[in-house]
């Protein structure tokens, strides 16, 4: 958690969440709200801040990753006036803990705030690559195309369910032209919810806005969810689409993933994980099924804090089946005895899982 800072004094209403118009609003003034205080106001209150007329309304969230309640401006809402104290502060609480590519692939939620059937959609992802064994590599380039055919054809998509009773799997999108499939998915009542996904380089924050950079051109979307990693490109971008109370379709949730090359997409859990997963793919000249493969699992070596997901290598030679398991350090005998017994593979060095696989793919 971040350190305490000098508190300046500023002041602003406690609006009920059910009734923006309540006459009755609490007028709080003092200091910053303290985390304690957030928590009590989280669910139950937006804020109003009084720097401007018309008011700008902040949202309480809560980021389990770190532990942290913050405030983020609603986007349909009035801006702050220039050098707000109470905007200014959001900020700096929003910025004191962003993940690290390391913690923030399998910890950082997205939950569906206000409604009573919450979901991550990063988990949703998750389970999908799980499912499709997308997250395996055999030879065959993993594509956006091919991921999201993977996803739609995943057990997982098949068995859930729309509001609608639509399979998942219809209401998932790709490409320049899903984002427009999407929209109208949802806005002509097909599901009341839509996911498009889409590679790209760079996402920025821009105000209220989501920037998303697409071959020199700039998509911008209002969201007050957002996860957007900090480590550097490329990501798998998903969008989230629900319908409003006025019928559009409205962009509840965006979510960055870093993934190891646009050729191969498959999440990148740290810069080693790029860097290892690029040097074993590049073994398969071409298509080897049933030889040998490369995996990246979602499940950690151990339960500790800060550990990693390892990367798996298969081979099969004279009829034998290996598993060997890679790490970006070096394991001991406890953890590799866990290790060992959660993937049925042997710990090896990152160069030694690559002469096995050489092997096994000749």
């Amino acid at each position: 958690m971040m350190a305490q800072k000098s508190r300046e004094a500023l002041a602003f209403h406690l609006i009920p969440r059910a009734d923006h118009d309540a006459r009755q609003a609490p007028l709080v003034t003092g200091s910053f709200p303290s985390q304690s205080q957030l928590q009590s106001w989280y669910k139950c209150f937006d804020i109003r801040c009084l720097c401007s007329a018309p008011q700008p309304v902040m949202h309480i969230r809560y980021r389990r990753d770190s532990d942290l309640y913050f405030l983020a401006n609603n986007p349909s809402a009035p801006e702050h006036e220039k050098g707000c104290t109470l905007e200014r502060k959001a900020r700096e609480l929003r910025d004191s803990d962003e993940p690290t590519l390391e913690s923030e692939l399998s910890t950082l939620p997205l939950n569906h705030e206000g409604k009573e059937n919450q979901f991550s959609m990063r988990k949703m992802i998750e389970l999908m690559y799980e499912s499709s064994f997308a997250n395996y590599f055999h030879g065959k380039h993993l594509t956006l195309e091919s991921l999201v055919r993977s996803f739609q054809s995943s057990d997982f998509a098949g068995e859930a369910t729309l509001p609608s009773e639509a399979p998942l799997s219809k209401a998932l999108f790709y490409g320049k032209r899903g984002l427009v499939y999407a929209r109208n998915f949802v806005q002509r009542g097909s599901g009341q919810f839509a996911a498009w996904f889409q590679l790209c380089d760079s996402v920025r924050e821009n105000g209220n806005r989501i920037e998303v950079i697409l071959d020199n051109a700039v998509e911008s979307f209002y969201t007050t969810q957002a996860g957007l990693s900090k480590a550097p490109g490329p990501y798998l971008l998903c969008v989230v689409f629900e319908l409003s109370n006025t019928g559009r379709a409205w962009c509840t949730q965006i979510l960055t993933i870093p993934v190891i090359s646009k050729e191969l997409v498959v999440p990148a859990h740290s810069a080693w994980h790029r860097e290892s997963g690029k040097l074993l793919c590049s073994e398969f000249d071409e298509p080897k099924f049933g030889k040998g493969f490369v995996g990246f699992p979602f499940k950690k070596l151990t339960d500790r804090e800060g550990d990693l997901p390892p990367i798996i290598v298969g081979s099969k030679q004279g009829g034998e089946k290996k598993r060997y398991i890679c790490t970006p350090a070096v394991l001991n005998d406890s953890d590799r005895t866990i290790a060992e017994k959660r993937f049925n593979a042997i710990d090896t060095p990152l160069q030694v899982a690559r002469c096995q696989l050489r092997m096994a793919l000749k």
